[in-house]
């Protein structure tokens, strides 16, 4: 067993900082997404700012770099397309999956924002930490 906020900040919180950095990159790369769509998606995550608000008062605003708008219904879209990019090009091995799910290997299972990677052996999970990690 592995624990979730080691996984979280092995590979949550870098994938997040590579959607906001590479989008742009990304989105180049994919030859059915529009000049059009990637020019306003630059443009939605320039310059972001946030503030906090606690029970006693609201911060003055900050410049955000990092992160995906929360509520945003692009959002989810965003992070399933990085999430999809990295995951293929990582070349995970099907054959080393030891879990089999209607006659295919498996060796992780993704929902929402959170992403399962399975293996025999901790080696094994290792490994696939690493190729996930590198992509």
């Amino acid at each position: 067993i592995i624990n979730r906020t080691i996984v979280r900040n092995t590979i949550l919180k870098p994938l997040i900082v590579w959607i906001t950095t590479n989008c742009g990159k990304f989105l180049e790369r994919c030859e059915y997404v529009s000049d059009y769509l990637t020019c306003l998606l630059r443009n939605l995550y320039a310059g972001q700012e946030a503030t906090v608000r606690t029970r006693h008062r609201t911060t003055d605003w900050f410049k955000t770099g990092k992160g995906v708008h929360q509520g945003c219904v692009l959002s989810p879209c965003l992070f399933n397309l990085c999430a999809e990019y990295i995951m293929r090009n990582a070349k995970l091995d099907e054959t080393q999956a030891r879990i089999k799910i209607a006659e295919r290997n498996i060796d992780n299972l993704r929902y929402a924002n959170d992403n399962t990677l399975m293996a025999e052996s901790e080696e094994e999970l290792k490994s696939l930490l690493m190729k996930v990690k590198e992509e």
